[in-house]
């Protein structure tokens, strides 16, 4: 946690204002988070909150370590799991998805760590139970990431696959 507050400060933040620019095609709103603050909040959730199986102590943990610190408080109304999942919807309005597709949480999830793991150049095992979407998040991961050739904004400006 502390080694994410330090490099979050020696940080420009100048491709985190690009990555994280997503837009919802939904007309939900959620309450104005810092663009640094949403990238701590999704860097920890990429390297922690998505591999726990009781996710509701990290999250309690978590905002009592942001709380004490001034620039990283939460502004009232705004819970982790809202922020965690607006990232998760807002890259998945972006990928060519099947009209058929349940955006349930294990695709959301291994498409998430997929597309991470692509654009920091971080080998990924993908393991889980059979049906747990595995193949059908690789697909459409490989079908959305055509760098210049996709049809989303957010999508060209990511590394083709």
């Amino acid at each position: 946690f502390e080694t994410a507050i330090e490099l979050k400060r020696r940080s420009a933040g100048r491709n985190i204002r690009k990555r994280l620019g997503l837009r919802l095609s939904s007309e939900k709103k959620l309450p104005i988070v810092s663009i640094h603050m949403r990238a701590l909040v999704l860097t920890l959730s990429v390297c922690y909150h998505t591999r726990l199986l009781n996710r509701v102590d990290f999250e309690k943990m978590l905002v009592i370590q942001l709380s004490k610190t001034k620039e990283f408080r939460l502004p009232k109304g705004v819970r982790l799991q809202d922020e965690i999942a607006w990232f998760h919807e807002a890259l998945l309005d972006n990928m060519k998805l099947g009209a058929n597709i349940a955006r349930n949480t294990a695709l959301r999830e291994n498409i998430v760590m997929m597309v991470v793991c692509i654009e920091l150049r971080i080998p990924l095992f993908v393991v889980g139970k059979p049906g747990s979407s595995k193949s059908l998040a690789k697909t459409i991961v490989e079908s959305s990431m055509t760098g210049k050739l996709s049809q989303s904004k957010v999508m060209q400006a990511m590394k083709q696959v």
